[in-house]
């Protein structure tokens, strides 16, 4: 794994805002014609204009009311955004995830079948092998992908000790209209995340870092407020912390204060959110009913779709070979009932995107279970839209993405480097991680 964990922070490297001339100047050649150049003029003109109203705003309201240092510090990052977008014809900020241009490390190494007793009942294997024939209806598909689900999620919850490892990448584009002209840039991050639990005990680790930028001077800035970390904690004790960390303060890829697990370097937070409650920690982590589940959606018979398939696949197939279920469904994303399956995944997306109408307009799942009913992959493709405020204006924000994750149920050496791999291992290898990572939340 050393070879894997150094190969992608490869593609982290971010490119420092420019601060020689020579970078300046090619910087603001990116669009030579003349209009571009009267379009320019313009922007700086309308900018200029901006920055006067802005300073005044400022001034009216720290006489009404003195504005703490964050609130004035956001408002002059913003605008020299806004300022270093908009004068090369360009504006970069991206509301989620990712490009396709973005070299990403492949998930090569292989999960393995827990060696735990089948959890199926009998009926539920008889309506499972029904939904396999090749004359099965649509209803008996669904109520099958349904049944399996459920119990691979409720087999996560109660697992005595599981592992989850994710990634994701894709690319999120941003609509401005100024001056009558409509800019439409799009941007590129990376997603990893990390899921380990012991019992009622469980710990979650999550970064997203911007790894493109076609304004190489403005990367540092949008990295400096796009970055994100998350991270919550439940002890099992009754001990419930959460961290949502953005912009510079995240510490993603940076060499201080840094730890290292898969796929990921992340520095440890500055502040930890203790919650009162299970209930107050589970409304701030966006879950259903459990951290330990797979998904906050709700995917029951009615909000499963069977969409197109590609010749020779098929909506629920069994490999008898590696013993597990494979499933590809759709979930509801229009009509009566979206509300009620989308409603606690799409209000983590509203709050993390400020964005009051976002909307999913696809979520396609890929889903491997093995035949013992525990969840083994998934992987989920997404496109969501909706309207933001950017300074002061309305825009609209869209994102393609794909995630995807690998479920373990035994402690898999592969996963770590080898100092942490011989620190971990034992009958209680998660125990001593969840002690190991949340002990950087105290």
């Amino acid at each position: 794994m050393k070879e894997e964990n150094k190969e992608l922070n490869e593609p982290e490297k971010i490119v420092s805002p420019a601060e020689s001339e020579e970078e300046l100047e090619e910087i603001s050649s990116v669009e030579k014609s003349e209009e571009s150049a009267k379009f320019a003029e313009e922007v700086k003109g309308h900018y200029d204009e901006l920055m006067k109203e802005n300073a005044k705003a400022m001034e009216k309201a720290k006489k009404k009311k003195k504005l703490k240092k964050g609130q004035i510090a956001l408002i002059i990052v913003a605008s020299v955004i806004l300022a270093i977008g908009v004068a090369v014809g360009l504006f970069f900020l991206i509301g989620t995830l990712m490009n396709k241009d973005v070299k990403i490390l492949e998930v090569d190494f292989e999960n393995t079948r827990p060696s735990y007793a089948v959890t199926f009942s009998a009926g539920e294997q008889a309506t499972i092998d029904l939904a396999l024939q090749n004359n099965a209806s649509e209803d008996q598909i669904k109520e099958a992908i349904a049944l399996i689900y459920a119990k691979a999620n409720e087999n996560k919850i109660t697992a005595d000790q599981a592992i989850t490892v994710s990634r994701g990448q894709g690319s999120a584009a941003i609509g401005i209209k100024l001056l009558g002209k409509q800019i439409t840039p799009d941007g590129s991050m990376i997603v990893r995340a990390f899921k380990v639990q012991a019992g009622d005990a469980f710990y979650y680790q999550k970064g997203a870092k911007i790894v493109d930028c076609s304004v190489p001077a403005a990367t540092g800035i949008v990295s400096g407020i796009l970055n994100q970390q998350e991270r919550t904690y439940e002890s099992g004790t009754g001990v419930y912390k959460t961290v949502q960390v953005k912009g510079s303060d995240a510490k993603i890829g940076k060499e201080d204060e840094t730890r290292e697990l898969p796929f990921l370097t992340i520095g440890a937070p500055k502040s930890v959110n203790t919650c009162d409650s299970r209930e107050e920690f589970l409304e701030k982590g966006y879950y259903l009913n459990d951290p330990r589940e797979l998904s906050n959606f709700r995917i029951n018979k009615d909000t499963i779709v069977l969409g197109e398939l590609e010749e020779g696949e098929k909506y629920i197939s069994y490999d008898s070979v590696n013993k597990y279920y494979k499933m590809k469904f759709s979930l509801l994303i229009s009509g009566e009932g979206h509300d009620d399956c989308v409603e606690i995944a799409r209000q983590y997306l509203r709050d993390s995107s400020g964005s009051e109408n976002l909307e999913y307009a696809k979520y396609d799942l890929i889903f491997e279970v093995w035949d013992n009913g525990y969840a083994k992959f998934m992987h989920d493709d997404e496109i969501w839209a909706g309207d933001m405020e950017l300074a002061g204006a309305k825009s609209t924000t869209s994102s393609t993405t794909w995630y995807e994750s690998v479920f373990y149920y035994d402690f898999d050496a592969s996963l770590f480097t080898e100092a942490d791999a011989a620190k971990y291992e034992g009958a209680d290898w998660a125990k001593k991680i969840i002690d190991d990572y949340s002990a950087s939340l105290n």
